[in-house]
């Protein structure tokens, strides 16, 4: 955790000063963010999600559209994915925001 939490003080010092911070503000704004990650998150594993949710949803709508019954080789072929993801893409109910 230590590399990571370097390099996202890093970045963060980086944004902080393309915002025109100046640079005490700016590290003592990153020495206050470090202390809070450590303090909080010390020794856990922390899942960040990928961001890529609306991706993967358009992917799964466009293989549920393509579909035809026969197809199972092409798509997993096209979309890069095994038979047993295509099967839970396809059995998965759509919920109310129309994603499965």
């Amino acid at each position: 955790m230590n590399d990571f939490v370097t390099t996202l003080i890093d970045a963060m010092k980086q944004t902080m000063n393309r915002f025109g911070l100046p640079p005490d503000m700016t590290e003592a704004v990153a020495t206050h963010l470090e202390e809070f990650i450590r303090r909080y998150l010390s020794g856990d594993k922390v899942y960040i999600p990928s961001g890529r949710r609306t991706s993967i949803d358009h992917r799964n709508h466009e293989i549920r559209q393509a579909f035809n019954g026969r197809n199972h080789d092409a798509l997993c072929r096209r979309f890069g994915i095994s038979k047993s993801t295509l099967y839970r893409i396809l059995r998965k109910p759509i919920n109310a925001h129309g994603r499965r």
